[in-house]
């Protein structure tokens, strides 16, 4: 019923003819397509254009793709939903800084026709909204919150777009265009049961470390306990301040305990001065821990196993997972990797590594 595609081919023009081949874009509801490049935002929309034509599809890019058989870079997947048990209604919204009295519009009109769409297959059809946004825009947590008051009771879930850790820019693609500073939600309709679920593997740690310099707006800490960031974060986890990179920041993330429930901040870049850039929102006054850590697979598996005796057999697990999950992951030995791996194939997961997350209002990161 649900396609799922993925192709490794290094010639992107043939690895998205494949995939549009087995997805039949055109006989779908929805197509989405997610990819690693970095050709030119002209470049890649005559691509996609050239493969798609005028399908119904959602293209963004990632920070790695994921498909049954594991994670790769630079390669193409993808899934569609039948129009035979699924409905669907999309809107773009191209400045994601501001909401203008037309997107606003569209956004309604949407949910209303997701309202339709739900009396037109019956009491038991359910409605999910998925978005995919810029993930270099840090308008995430703005626009995840304000969809999340105008859909109520319809779950949000999404992930931001990502360009493979070099910061440059993060695409979607949809209605024809190649736009970055966007956003495209994509209401679905079905009767199809499903489920949407949040899994992390840390709990609070012991050390208090108070963020007390900070611009909100870029997201960066720029001091921690009075000292610049980074010396003060090496300090807590008992490192020199010069070996500090990614597998540390993933290995070690900052975590903020909001009404008992932990979230992530992830460490996206450490800047020049000493400064972090972050993932997600950040202010003065913040109380933060370096987090204890667990088992990655051990968590995502328990989870999994209560999804699955929910559910039976899942036919498709669509992931929005943190790039930080995929650094630890990479870290793995071989054997924990195959393991990870085989958990993918069991049960059918298709997706992308992101540069956050979002569920239901909140942005979030390392889930």
């Amino acid at each position: 019923m649900i396609r799922k595609a993925s192709s490794a081919n290094s010639n992107l023009t043939e690895a998205l003819a494949e995939v549009s081949r087995e997805l039949h874009c055109n006989d779908a509801c929805l197509s989405l397509v997610f990819l690693g490049t970095d050709l030119s935002n002209e470049q890649l929309q005559a691509e996609l254009v050239n493969s798609f034509g005028g399908a119904p599809v959602i293209v963004c890019t990632t920070a790695g793709e994921i498909s049954p058989g594991g994670f790769q870079l630079g390669s193409v997947c993808g899934v569609s939903f039948p129009k035979s048990h699924f409905l669907s209604t999309i809107c773009e919204i191209e400045k994601v800084d501001e909401f203008s009295d037309e997107t606003m519009q569209k956004l309604r009109g949407s949910i209303q026709a997701s309202d339709a769409h739900r009396s037109k297959l019956g009491s038991a059809a359910k409605s999910i909204a998925l978005l995919f946004i810029d993930g270099m825009s840090q308008q995430e947590e703005y626009v995840a919150s304000y969809l999340s008051l105008l859909l109520k009771e319809i779950p949000l879930v999404g992930g931001s777009a990502g360009d493979n850790l070099t910061f440059q820019r993060a695409r979607i693609f949809f209605d024809g265009k190649v736009r970055q500073s966007s956003a495209v939600v994509a209401l679905l309709t079905t009767l199809v049961p499903f489920r949407i679920f949040k899994t992390q593997h840390f709990s609070k740690g012991d050390l208090p470390l108070v963020v007390t310099g900070a611009d909100a707006d870029t997201r960066r800490i720029n001091e921690i306990n009075g000292e610049t960031a980074a010396t003060a974060y090496a300090k807590a986890i008992g490192i020199e301040r010069e070996t500090l990179n990614s597998e540390v920041f993933s290995a070690n993330p900052l975590v903020i305990n909001i009404g008992g429930e932990l979230y992530v901040r992830s460490i996206m870049q450490m800047n020049e001065n000493g400064s972090f850039t972050l993932a997600c929102s950040i202010e003065e006054g913040l109380v933060l821990t370096i987090a204890n850590k667990h088992s990655l697979i051990d968590e995502t598996e328990k989870a999994f196993a209560e999804l699955e005796a929910e559910l039976g057999t899942l036919e498709l697990s669509l992931f929005f997972e943190c790039i930080h999950r995929r650094i630890e992951i990479e870290s793995f030995s071989d054997s924990s990797k195959m393991k990870y791996f085989d958990f993918y194939k069991r049960v059918s997961a298709l997706g992308f590594y992101t540069y956050g997350e979002q569920y239901c209002g909140l942005h979030i990161n390392q889930t």
